[in-house]
């Protein structure tokens, strides 16, 4: 594991009001425990020999989950073929765990990705993974949640920030008759965490999650405490990215599918979005989030539901 990776698994584990390292300790053993009954019901799954309700629901929650789970973590090509199907069992175990703990969220595609990197970020400990994912969940439900209010609210909030902050990329957009669910879809379900991006994107929008300071007022006024984590600041992470892909933008507004093109460039990403050019603007575009109190409290609220 990085230095940096390691960092910022301690961030998370002390951080005042996520608490993970308490919560490993007051729920042992949870994730660990899942490990033996997901092999199990993957067996029965196959043998189609089930007729229990409870267990048809499980079955079925962890038949959708192996099957994202090899596109999941690319960051552990360079290992065993043993150590990444340890991994990807881990990874499985954690999901179902999740989707017992939050029965009103379930799975849906994009938590593969969170859980992957809290678990990489813990070096593949189940449970500082599990209780990593269950905060981020926590305060970013409606990401995943049937109708995906947060999603949508996320949307519709760039959809009205990037003609603000970014001008020339909304007037590209506008050209290129795209919206931002066309290309921001992915960020906000991975929370930064898509292999598409530079790990650095990834490590500096889950460090704000940890350690950004909300107004209090829009934390009181959405019925959140002040705890961490914040996942609204994935928003202003995707100002930061289009900003940084600015030059890139115009030129590609002759179409639809030119225009979307550079998102799928991963060298053209990699060499505009540079660690430092991407912090130069991740810092406005954080405080451009916090300015407006209260959009920001309708957005905490929609991201926290169910």
């Amino acid at each position: 594991m990085l230095s940096a990776e390691r960092s910022l698994a301690e961030l998370w584990l002390a951080t005042d009001g996520v608490a993970v390292a308490n919560l490993v300790v007051k729920n042992p053993g949870v994730a660990a425990a899942l490990l033996p009954s997901t092999s199990k019901a993957r067996d029965e799954v196959n043998d189609g020999d089930d007729d229990d309700v409870s267990d048809e629901v499980l079955h079925k929650l962890i038949a959708k989950i192996r099957r994202d789970k090899h596109r999941t973590l690319s960051h552990g090509r360079e290992v065993s073929a043993s150590e990444r199907e340890a991994r990807e069992e881990t990874l499985v175990a954690v999901l179902v765990a999740l989707g017992q703990l939050l029965p009103q969220i379930g799975y849906c595609q994009g938590m593969n990705m969170v859980a992957g990197y809290a678990l990489a970020m813990h070096n593949f400990d189940a449970e500082r993974g599990l209780w990593t994912t269950w905060a981020v969940l926590r305060r970013g439900g409606g990401l995943y949640a049937p109708g995906m209010p947060g999603f949508d609210a996320g949307m519709a909030w760039l959809a009205t920030a990037i003609p603000t902050v970014l001008p020339a990329v909304a007037a590209a957009m506008a050209a290129a008759d795209v919206v931002p669910l066309m290309f921001a879809s992915a960020w906000l379900h991975t929370l930064m965490s898509h292999d598409s991006l530079p790990a650095h994107v990834t490590r500096a929008t889950w460090t704000a999650m940890a350690s950004a300071e909300l107004p209090p007022q829009a934390c009181a006024a959405a019925g959140a405490t002040g705890s961490r984590p914040h996942v609204v600041v994935v928003l202003a992470a995707a100002l930061a990215l289009l900003a940084c892909l600015e030059p890139a933008l115009g030129p590609a507004a002759v179409d639809t599918m030119a225009f979307l093109s550079v998102f799928r460039d991963d060298e053209l990403i990699k060499t505009m979005v540079e660690p430092a050019a991407f912090a130069r603007a991740f810092a406005p575009a954080v405080d451009f989030l916090f300015a407006d109190q209260a959009a920001l409290t309708q957005l905490i609220s929609a991201f926290a539901a169910p």
